[in-house]
């Protein structure tokens, strides 16, 4: 196994970051207006309606608006959703596997360019050159073990107990579809694999380092590990059923065949706010180093009609000029969805509790939030006044640029993508004309923020990206 050394110059530096970004999610986060709100539940409710589902659970996060949730639907009769409820992620687990892994690259505990020989011993039908970064993106061939028959059966007939992870490998991986990173293709048994690298490069299991290192120092609240963690709320009745046909409650089976094997493919479970805040941790640096962030979206281009590409643990979707990062996901009576825009920070995050393919039904609500923040700042442009904010991404020193039509009170503030205040760095009367705001921002975690200039006439707000400081030597 590679050993990537890490000095503890370098490593201080960045746990100090990463919690530092942490403590400023801690606060009361702000909910959004009551006219977005609306606009929010009409739009789910459409969506709802439309997609013939039991139930939704979404969540928005829009910077400078503040956070929504909403449900739409029943659990089943009589008992309509809440927005508390917890319901399985699926296949979006594989946000949190990937991240995982990118974090024991990290401490160099394994770098993904390391082969499969390096961790586990030989398995039928599995290439062992294959390495970590092709098990993340997908391009090993390894034959999805949900894709075999026989597997589903045996799930079926004995749905109460729990098959090793070995044994998986040994009984139900038929032929690769095509030689180490000859193609992609949608696997499963890529991320089970991933799953016991990282409990044997840990020493722990999968829930437990899940749980160190990523969901207590998140503050993640209701997101626990399904069959290997209590349930951290109440699950509504989950619904399955073939496309097209009747769906059948199926809250009475149990899950252990199915998670109690394998939790990394798609074992994690939550509610619709914690899973959209995931995303927006995730997406704006306060999981990983900017360096590990950029090396999950390095995406495999696929031809999808609105997918449009896969990462390490990440799909990409786009329409036009226009995309967002994420994952969804569908399994056992739920299914799942968040997705992250770059271009404006929204996440979303949408739940059911009905097997479903959920990626249209969050980027239709991701639309709608946009649409609510673009009419703000449409309205804000009318005023005379300006904002510049550069350099653009700031390291370090950095200078806002404004200008004002006349005397009036200027207020400019920073906030974070979840509309907290993190600076008020002016609040004074100004007369009109040109001014310059020169800004320290090496106390600042890195991420995305927004300045905001508030005036008489109006207000306008500027993305402004702050990389991570490094001390000159």
């Amino acid at each position: 196994m590679r050993n990537l050394s890490i000095t503890v110059s370098g490593f201080v530096p960045l746990f100090f970051l990463l919690f530092a970004s942490l403590h400023a999610v801690k606060a009361q986060v702000t909910p959004v207006d009551p006219q977005t709100a609306a606009q929010l539940q009409t739009k789910l409710d459409q969506l709802h309606t439309a997609s013939n589902l039991k139930g939704l659970s979404a969540s928005v996060i829009i910077p400078g608006k503040g956070v929504w949730k909403g449900v739409s639907g029943i659990s089943h009769a009589g008992v309509p959703l809440d927005t508390a409820m917890v319901f399985g992620f699926a296949s979006v687990t594989k946000t949190f596997t990937a991240a995982g892994i990118m974090l024991l690259h990290q401490d160099g505990l394994l770098s993904i360019n390391d082969s499969l020989h390096e961790y586990l011993p030989a398995y039928p039908n599995i290439d062992s050159s294959i390495t970590i970064r092709q098990l993340l993106n997908h391009t090993s061939g390894i034959f999805n073990y949900f894709d075999n028959t026989s597997w589903y059966s045996t799930v079926n007939n004995n749905p109460s107990q729990a098959m090793t992870p070995q044994f998986v490998l040994n009984n139900y991986v038929n032929t690769p579809y095509f030689a180490p990173g000859a193609g992609h293709q949608y696997s499963n048994t890529n991320y089970l694999i991933l799953g016991m690298i990282i409990e044997q490069v840990s020493g722990q299991s999968f829930a437990q380092f899940t749980r160190q290192r990523l969901l207590n120092p998140l503050q993640s609240g209701s997101i626990y590990v399904r069959e290997h963690e209590p349930a951290t709320g109440v699950l509504p009745h989950n619904w399955w059923g073939a496309p097209g046909g009747p769906a059948n409650d199926i809250y009475t089976m149990p899950m252990t065949a199915c998670f109690g094997t394998s939790a990394s493919e798609a074992g994690m479970a939550g509610n619709a706010r914690d899973l959209a805040r995931w995303g927006q941790l995730l997406f704006t640096g306060a999981v990983l180093h900017d360096s590990l962030l950029m090396m999950m979206k390095q995406f495999v281009p696929l031809n999808g009609t609105l997918f449009s590409g896969y990462g390490l643990g990440l799909m990409r979707i786009s329409s036009g000029n226009t995309q967002a990062w994420g994952h969804n996901g569908n399994f056992r009576g739920f299914s799942s969805a968040v997705f992250f825009s770059p271009a404006d920070s929204i996440v979303v995050s949408v739940l059911s509790n009905q097997s479903a393919d959920l990626t249209n039904i969050a980027w239709s609500l991701l639309s709608t939030s946009r649409q609510a923040l673009d009419v703000a700042t449409i309205e804000e442009k009318d005023s005379r006044d300006a904002l510049v904010c550069y350099p653009n991404p700031v390291q370090g020193t950095g200078h806002i640029q404004y200008a004002i039509g006349k005397r009036q009170h200027v207020e400019i503030t920073l906030h974070n993508s979840l509309g907290q205040t993190v600076r008020t760095l002016l609040s004074q009367p100004q007369n009109g004309g040109r001014h310059r705001l020169t800004v320290d921002t090496k106390a600042l975690a890195p991420g995305v923020y927004f300045c905001t200039l508030r005036t008489a006439g109006g207000r306008v707000v500027q993305r402004w990206v702050v990389a991570q400081y490094s001390t000159p030597l």
